[in-house]
């Protein structure tokens, strides 16, 4: 069977998700631009208000910074939303799939695996639920955004830069090794990854 008919049941799930998931970057791009609320104040601050004990210009730069954060905190609460009610999509449409494909297999397929075999192909939805509602999703939506905040601060103090990268650097390697040590940590282990065995699941005959 080629690989086109082994995805062909996500095709149709990916063409309802589209339009949900272009909304979703649309609104983390707005996001990633009003975070540049709070250091652009900042800045103001030491230049306007400081230096000139510009006590006015104080007062328009809190008002719109309250306006901002507002703003900020309505998109980050509606993608949230969103981004559950992909989670809950995905569930029930993953989680049929697999249930009709569960019940259409042949008993001597089914008896071949142990019973933990198949809760674990199970299990795989949650995490793919959860995956898609919590935070990975939405760092996967906010990292390209991390080259125009690389790219303001360059303009703004060019050194600074450089500290964040090698920040970066770190915060990705101790995550690396974070997840290297929790998967060491874990003895029991299906006889396939949950994600492959479901892969294997949708397309057994």
């Amino acid at each position: 069977m080629g690989n086109s008919t082994d995805r062909s049941w996500i095709k149709p799930l990916y063409k309802t998700l589209a339009p949900v998931i272009r909304e979703v970057l649309a609104m983390s791009f707005f996001i990633n631009i009003l975070a540049l609320g709070v250091p652009i104040f900042t800045l103001q601050v030491y230049d306007r208000v400081v230096q000139h004990a510009g006590i006015s210009t104080l007062w328009g730069l809190a008002t719109g910074l309250v306006i901002v954060l507002l703003f900020d905190y309505i998109l980050r609460q509606a993608r949230s939303r969103i981004m559950q009610t992909v989670a809950l999509r995905v569930d029930v449409e993953v989680g049929r799939a697999v249930f009709d494909k569960f019940t259409s297999l042949p008993l001597n397929v089914l008896e071949s695996r142990g019973g933990n075999y198949w809760q674990s192909i199970f299990r795989d939805v949650d995490t793919v639920r959860n995956t898609l509602s919590g935070a990975p999703a939405i760092l996967i939506c906010d990292l390209p955004f991390a080259i125009m905040f690389f790219g303001v601060i360059f303009v703004i103090a060019q050194p600074i830069v450089w500290v964040l990268m090698i920040i970066m650097v770190l915060f990705l390697f101790v995550t690396w090794r974070a997840g290297a040590v929790t998967g060491k940590a874990s003895d029991v282990r299906p006889e396939f990854p949950p994600v492959m065995g479901r892969a294997r699941l949708m397309i057994v005959a």
